[in-house]
């Protein structure tokens, strides 16, 4: 998986072979949206809602599994599924799912177990989201996306986390995991 977030709700995602990109109109001032959207195979407008998808019921909901080799498997394709308003999860079994939302986003089910989930928004929001998430679930990775936290802020959110790893994204810059 390699995310870059440019700023706000707007992420370039390659998971699964596939780029993923989120709210490419809302990409900031200096941003080359046809430069960010270009060979995406998903363009996707968080903030106008996402309801061509299925919806994820955050209890049932389960990744799919990750084929086994004696097995003959097809093509990976990547899932696209909605959390929440204004929230995106990419079911992907080779690399296993990865959660876009808002930081304040309550509804954390075990379908964020293993799950490489990605908070946006206000530092406040986000630390409700760190909360919320750690309680119900384990996930593999947090990444924040948010220019206003501080390091007292990080401090907090860390000793809330349960032990999971958290990593604080600058815009404009891609990580890897």
């Amino acid at each position: 998986m390699r995310l870059t977030w440019f700023g706000g709700s707007t992420f370039r995602l390659y998971l699964g072979g596939r780029i993923i990109v989120t709210d490419p109109g809302h990409a900031p001032a200096g941003v080359d949206r046809s430069e960010l959207v270009a060979a995406a195979d998903h363009v996707i407008d968080l903030s106008d809602g996402v309801a061509d998808f299925p919806v994820v019921d955050p209890i049932s909901w389960r990744p799919r599994r990750r084929g086994r080799l004696i097995d003959e498997v097809e093509e990976t394709i990547v899932q696209l599924l909605v959390f929440g308003k204004e929230g995106l999860v990419v079911d992907e079994p080779e690399e296993g799912p990865v959660v876009i939302a808002p930081g304040g986003a309550a509804d954390w089910g075990p379908f964020a177990d293993g799950a490489a989930v990605v908070l946006f928004g206000s530092a406040t929001a986000i630390a409700a989201g760190v909360a919320a998430l750690t309680v119900r679930t384990r996930p593999k990775l947090i990444a924040l996306a948010t220019p206003s936290l501080g390091d007292a802020e990080f401090t907090g959110l860390a000793a809330n986390a349960g032990g999971c790893p958290i990593l604080v994204l600058e815009a404009g810059l891609a990580v890897e995991a």
